[in-house]
Parts: C-alpha cells; sequence; structure tokens
C-alpha cells in the first residue's frame, strides 16, 4: 500500500534511509499506523511514523479500512506495525523524491490480531 503525502516529509524520510542524493533507493523498515483525529484535514486520518517519525499519511480511504484497527491497537496502548520499504527511482525519473510502501493485511486479518 502507497502512502500519501509523503513529499512533506522528505526530511524525515532521508534521514532514516540515510540517502540525500538522486539514486536508486530500496530501504527495509518497519512503520506504525497511528491515528491522528486531530487532523485539521481529516478526522479519520492514519499517520505512518518511522522510528518516531512523521512520513506521510493513509490516503483518505485506505484511513477509512484501517481505523478501526488502528484504533483497537490504540485502545490497548499499542501502535499497529508493518513491514515498510522507503524507496527512489534512480537520476532520470520523473522526480527525486523518495516514497514509502506498507505491506499490510486485510483489515480484518489484523483487527484479529488486536483481540
Amino acid at each position: 500500500m502507497a502512502v500519501v503525502g509523503e513529499a512533506s516529509y522528505l526530511e524525515a524520510l532521508c534521514s532514516i534511509c540515510g540517502s540525500y542524493r538522486w539514486e536508486r533507493v530500496r530501504h527495509d523498515c518497519v512503520a506504525a499506523l497511528i491515528p491522528d483525529p486531530r487532523n485539521r484535514f481529516d478526522s479519520n486520518a492514519v499517520s505512518v511514523q518511522v522510528d518516531g517519525q512523521l512520513v506521510g499519511y493513509l490516503s483518505r480511504g485506505d484511513a477509512l479500512d484501517w481505523r478501526p484497527v488502528v484504533q483497537a491497537f490504540a485502545a490497548q496502548g499499542k501502535s499497529l506495525g508493518c513491514e515498510a520499504m522507503i524507496a527512489r527511482r534512480e537520476q532520470g525519473s520523473e522526480t527525486p523524491n523518495l516514497g514509502i510502501f506498507l505491506h499490510l493485511p486485510a483489515p480484518s486479518d489484523a483487527l484479529v490480531l488486536a483481540g
């Protein structure tokens, strides 16, 4: 699943993956999904954090699907973690921006883990 808004958090992404140049990047990491009810654009927002740094958000549609799961984990004082990859294409691609992609099960499968 792709994360949105990560262009606003390029400094954090660069810091996490250690790349500030326009080069191919494939950096495996763990992301945490955190409810963000105070988000001024979307009260259903779910933020994506890596190493405690905000790196983007789930899309509005994905946030609607995942919000109940994320809230179930938060109610237990936990955050939902998942495997993630920070990636960038080589020079010559359309943009030097980094992106982050999440490896998540179906929301119903993750809800079972929340207990």
